[in-house]
């Protein structure tokens, strides 16, 4: 997972600074796939680190906040962008939010729940 948001950071920061039409599509590619593979995660950590009788409610819980994000995500962009006057700031809060997403994985709080199955 960490792995994949370096990925995405690292294109987001292949097409602020490099200007050609084939980086763009290069970093586009890279940062697709990584979405990608990541839409399926929060599923997985889910049923890894929590009792199988959560699943649903922190399914739904985490839908709900990846939802939240996705509707006001792009407005805020687009605030940021209108109130400089160019993507910069605006890729650069993507790639720090990256960045703080990689932190947050590497560091891990606690053991993994360990379920006993019959």
């Amino acid at each position: 997972c960490a792995v994949l948001l370096a990925a995405q950071a690292c294109s987001l920061l292949a097409a602020l600074y490099f200007s050609t039409p084939i980086a763009a599509y290069i970093a586009s590619a890279v940062f697709g796939f990584a979405v990608g593979v990541m839409i399926t995660l929060p599923a997985l950590i889910i049923q890894r680190e929590c009792p199988p009788l959560a699943f649903g409610m922190l399914s739904g819980l985490t839908l709900a906040i990846i939802q939240t994000g996705n509707a006001f995500g792009p407005s805020i962009l687009g605030w940021l962008r209108d109130a400089t006057g160019s993507y910069s700031l605006p890729i650069m809060v993507c790639v720090a939010l990256e960045l703080m997403a990689i932190g947050i994985i590497l560091i891990r709080i606690g053991p993994a729940v360990k379920v006993a199955t019959n």
